[in-house]
């Protein structure tokens, strides 16, 4: 049987650049305006989480405070959205 080739390549994911929370842990039924917002507006960033325990992380972006970032960042989200687009990953090794 021959392999599928792939057509498109993967978004190489860089936790570190995804480290900015953007909401409190919940449901994802609770997150979901976020999600949508984000989705409108082009933003990159990622939903990880299982159960009713879900989060929003942004893309960090220039001229973000040290402050909000925060060093304990999804390392294999569930959802990744670059640009408001739903895509395929990788990890970055």
């Amino acid at each position: 049987m021959a392999k599928k080739k792939e057509t498109e390549e993967k978004f190489v994911y860089d936790a570190k650049k995804f480290c900015v929370p953007v909401t409190k842990i919940g449901s994802l039924e609770s997150i979901q305006f976020v999600i949508d917002d984000f989705i409108e507006k082009d933003v990159s960033f990622c939903v990880d989480g299982s159960d009713e325990r879900w989060e929003v992380w942004r893309m960090e972006e220039e001229g973000d405070s040290d402050k909000i970032k925060k060093k304990d960042y999804p390392r294999k989200p569930k959802f990744l959205y670059i640009n408001g687009q739903k895509v395929d990953y990788v990890l970055k090794k």
